[in-house]
């Protein structure tokens, strides 16, 4: 075997050599215009790490080639659900190893797997689960045999009598362990954590060890990200964590597991990698039962609260409905580890009125399962920010202050629904509709200064938009007997924005003798776009459990858009009333005579693309790996038409995008992957065009533009203590983008205009690195601790500012980013108490002879507590921490913020009423700041922030 793998990996080098991948390709087609592009690539480096991907892999083959894998199932007897049972292996009477169930395909196949030597032998698989009877099943291997994978006779369990339940079983610990192995899924006990009343699910998944939630609802659970959170198992708005983190109270659940499982085949994703799931489980007295609880409160400052869940959870049937209205910006709960600091608050103040509906049904013998989410939320945002930014240019800097109002109404609506055929065959199908409706006002005053002031634009808009997106997606899979499956997928996209009208007012004043400019603009924008896709794949069953699969694909879709710009302060009727905001004219050909065509366009895109590729993998319980060498081709024909230019413009492009990924599982986890990603600039941005609406900045197409190439390598490892509760984890990456997009700004001092235009710089990469351990630092587990630190390190090139007509020159900036984080904590029964610190440095160095380095740090410390007072039954909570941040050139950015929030609240009638008091920002002290540096420059902005206040609620509870 190794002697024909030699010949493969021979006969591979000797051709990846001569392959290659053009880039893309334009043309414009009229009378005297037309240009071709064109660049070809090797993928040599690439096929190379495949190969050695492969030689690795089948290193480690030929070290377990003589084993055989064996496969069982465990059900409840009567109901046919699928079990989650612990398997002991026997042999000889004697148990020699033991192993435990994976829920896969939706949790309706509980199955185990377990690799035997290739010799006769008799083993005996004993599945044991909680209030159940033993069941054993018996597997002979007569002879060695040359089939890598056999089948064990499913294990159908019986539930014990009650009589015969020992009460001797049942162990009652003063202390309650918070996170528990179950072979390499990790288990926390929710009844082990303290939370104040009233809190949800994100309050919760904060308090996990390794947890960190992030604030757009991302989880990351020991360094690696969280793919997607299910609720027993099942969706629960997939793809989606912030409804589940935000509408389940804590208090329906039992445990959280955290785990790898097979991906869903019925989803139709071209990868087959392990998807990482955290599972929600809900207490047992909550099946088979309907609950429902409710809060309302009112505060000061004008602050209100309210939320309602109601759950009805059936044998085959479930339904969850909830709502939330509320304008405090849901930052948190206090004593819940929230972050309050000034770069992580909710920007602005925010109203929020959310409606959610889940429906999941199934049949008895799960065969058929179908799941609907309906959301309906419409918020109004109201943002105020100050800005201070810094331009680096060849002759000194240019820094401009601004300051920004702005309110907006957003109306969402989102339905969908997915549908699931598990046997005889698999197959799905997935319809969503999505429609949301958006108004905003806008003012924006900036100044500009070069030394002294150049120039001030004062800009306000008015904005009204509609949109509606359509997604019908199905998706077949056929298996057969040995093994291999075919796949079939279809999608229909289609997509629309109602006419979108827009109004901008601009109003510039110059320090020069030049004649202040006052344009007032109405912008009509349409969209209309719709695409279809079909994907076949056949995957072939290879020896030692690997898969290959060709790929086949198909697409095809036309998009039209339409931009016109008008401008109304040149209607001239004897009125001043078009100089004013918001005001059109009687009559669409009087609108018509206003257009301005030097910056209208529109046009309409027909495109194909064929794809092709090849799909190796190999999965077991224990390992994944994969190799993905897909290759797609693009044809565009766009029809554009603008004042200047009326043609027809073709794009043709070859994509290469490959991945590999390297994965082993168990209680350690180890994973190396590479990807490569293109991307290409829009069609439409390489027409030649010039956008001047602003006075102040020009806008300038570039035909010009290159496909940007991004190489993304990742490494990771998660390592956990037999012997301890240690866990520690380590984890790498690097970024490498080839052609990225730069931004060529020339300025002109006289006027105080900006022009701008997109370009492809070499040069940028970054790196990181970081690690992290938790463990307890006593026997009883009373004490524990958290720590994490990591590095980051950014390699940014663009082009800096010219002035006139010079020619831009490269600028790089360096900036380091270390950052440091630990938390110590102490538990007992119904008391808790933590304290953390963190640090974030950011230092950035250039050589360009006028930059000024920076150093800016923003550090944190602090704690929170949460008890039980015992006499009077009172449940306190509260935190208090102390942010500083120091180094920004704005000295109302160098502050020393202290945030302190306190709840006190009381359970009434068995639980079921409580009555809370909440205090946020005791101080008053809470801000909301953002930083941000590159290459050409470097901003700080302040934004306003939710006011401090004090809220008293009730809450009811209803089973």
């Amino acid at each position: 075997m190794i002697e024909r793998l030699a010949e493969y990996i021979k006969t591979a080098k000797n051709i990846c050599i001569k392959i290659t991948y053009s880039e893309n390709s334009l043309i414009h087609s009229n009378k005297d215009f037309v240009m071709f592009r064109g660049i070809s690539r090797t993928i040599l480096p690439f096929l190379l790490l495949v190969v050695a991907a492969f030689i690795f892999s089948s290193a480690t083959l030929a070290k377990h080639s003589v084993k055989i894998t064996l496969y069982g199932q465990v059900y409840d007897s009567y109901t046919k659900k699928a079990l989650d049972a612990r398997i002991y292996v026997i042999k000889n009477g004697k148990v020699i190893d033991s192993t435990a169930t994976v829920l896969e395909h939706r949790k309706t196949e509980s199955s185990f797997y377990y690799d035997i030597p290739n010799t006769p032998a008799v083993y005996a698989f004993k599945a044991r689960v909680e209030g159940y009877e033993d069941n054993i099943q018996y597997f002979e291997l007569k002879n060695s045999s040359k089939a890598s994978t056999y089948p064990i006779p499913i294990h159908y369990m019986k539930k014990k009598s009650m009589a015969e339940i020992d009460l001797n079983e049942v162990v009652v610990n003063g202390t309650r362990i918070q996170m528990v192995y179950r072979g390499d899924t990790i288990v926390y006990n929710a009844s082990a954590f303290v939370l104040s009343e009233g809190s949800m699910l994100e309050s919760l998944v904060k308090q996990l060890p390794g947890a960190e939630l992030k604030a757009n609802g991302d989880i990351f659970v020991n360094g690696e990200k969280v793919d997607y959170l299910t609720l027993n198992g099942k969706d629960f708005f997939k793809g989606k964590n912030k409804m589940m983190l935000e509408n389940l109270p804590y208090y329906l659940v039992k445990a959280i597991k955290v785990f790898h499982k097979d991906s869903d085949r019925a989803v139709g994703a071209i990868s087959q990698r392990k998807e990482y799931v955290m599972d929600v489980n809900l207490k047992r007295e909550y099946a088979n039962s309907s609950i429902a609880n409710a809060e309302l409160g009112g505060g000061s400052r004008q602050r209100f609260l309210g939320n309602a869940f109601g759950m009805y959870n059936g044998e085959h049937t479930s339904a969850i409905l909830f709502g939330s209205l509320n304008n405090i910006n849901q930052d948190g709960k206090p004593g819940e580890g929230g972050d309050w600091s000034p770069t992580s608050i909710t920007q602005g103040l925010k109203t929020t009125r959310l409606w959610g509906l889940n429906l999941q049904t199934e049949d008895k013998d799960k065969h058929y399962q179908e799941t609907l989410d309906a959301t309906l939320k419409w918020d109004n945002t109201d943002n105020n920010n100050r800005t201070y930014h810094e331009d680096y240019t060849n002759n000194g800097s240019l820094t401009r202050h601004n300051l920004a109002f702005s309110k907006e109404r957003d109306i969402n609506i989102e339905v969908t629904d997915n549908v699931f055929v598990l046997k005889p065959f698999s197959a799905s199908a997935n319809v969503s509709l999505k429609y949301s409706n958006a108004k905003s006002v806008i003012n924006n005053n900036d100044s500009l200064f070069q030394k002294e002031w150049v120039n001030s634009n004062a800009f306000e808009s008015l904005t009204k938009q509609r949109s509606l997106e359509f997604t019908f997606a199905s998706v077949y899979t056929k298996p057969f007997a040995n093994g291999s499956s075919l796949n079939a997928i279809a999608q229909v996209d289609y997509s629309t924005d109602r006419p979108r009208n827009d109004f901008g007012r601009y109003a510039t004043s110059y320090a020069s003798d030049q004649q202040d400019d006052i344009r007032n603009y109405f912008f009509r924008h349409r969209q209309r776009q719709y695409k279809v896709t079909f994907v076949t794949q056949y995957f072939q069953v290879l020896p030692y459990s690997w898969k290959v699969g060709p790929l086949l694909e198909y697409g095809q879709g036309y998009r039209t858009n339409s931009h016109g710009n008008y401008r109304l302060d040149r209607i001239d009727d004897g009125s001043q009333k078009y100089q004013q905001l918001g005001v059109l004219p009687s009559t669409e050909d009087s609108l018509a005579m206003a257009m301005d065509t030097r910056t209208s366009y529109d046009n309409q895109n027909f495109f194909r693309h064929y794809g092709t590729g090849l799909h190796l993998y190999r999965s077991t319980p224990k390992s994944f790996i994969e190799v993905v060498i897909p290759l797609t081709f693009e044809r565009e024909r766009m029809r554009y038409h603008q004042d200047r230019i009326d043609t027809t413009a073709y794009r043709n492009s070859t994509l290469f995008e490959p991945t590999v990924s390297i994965n082993f599982y168990g209680k350690s986890k180890k994973a190396l992957e590479y990807e490569m990603n293109v991307t290409r600039p829009d069609f439409e941005s390489l027409m030649s065009y010039e956008d001047d609406t602003d006075p102040t900045m020009k806008r300038v197409n570039n035909p010009n533009l290159k496909n940007t190439i991004t190489h993304t390598f990742r490494a990771s490892a998660n390592l956990k203590s037999s012997t301890s509760d240690l866990n520690f984890w380590t984890k790498a990456r690097a970024e490498i983008i080839q052609n990225a997009r730069g931004n060529r700004i020339t300025f002109f001092p006289t006027q105080g205009v900006y022009v701008y235009q997109y370009d492809n710089v070499n040069g940028n990469w970054d790196t990181g690195a970081s690690m992290g351990m938790s463990r307890s630092l006593d026997k009883n587990r009373h004490y524990s601790i958290q720590a994490a630190t990591g590095l980051d390190f950014i390699h940014s090139v663009d082009y800096s500012i010219a002035y006139n007509t010079e020619s831009p020159i490269l600028s790089s900036v360096n900036t380091w980013k270390p950052n440091a984080d630990v938390k110590l904590g102490y538990r007992f029964k119904s008391f808790a108490i933590d304290a953390e610190g963190k640090m974030t440095y950011r230092m950035s160095h250039s050589s360009r002879v006028d930059f000024e380095s920076i150093n800016i740090c923003d550090f944190q410390y602090g704690g929170d507590l949460r008890c039980t007072i015992p006499v009077v039954g009172l449940d306190v909570a509260t935190d208090i921490f102390m942010y500083s941040s120091r180094g920004y050139q704005n000295t109302f950015m160098n502050r020393n913020d202290l945030i302190w929030n306190a709840q006190i609240s009381k359970p009434f009638y068995k639980g079921k009423l409580i009555c809370m008091v909440r205090a946020y920002d005791i101080l008053h002290e809470i801000s909301s700041m953002q930083y941000i540096v590159n290459a050409q420059g470097r901003t700080e902005t302040m934004y306003n922030s939710i006011p401090n206040y004090v809220m008293f609620s009730v809450a009811y509870k209803i089973k």
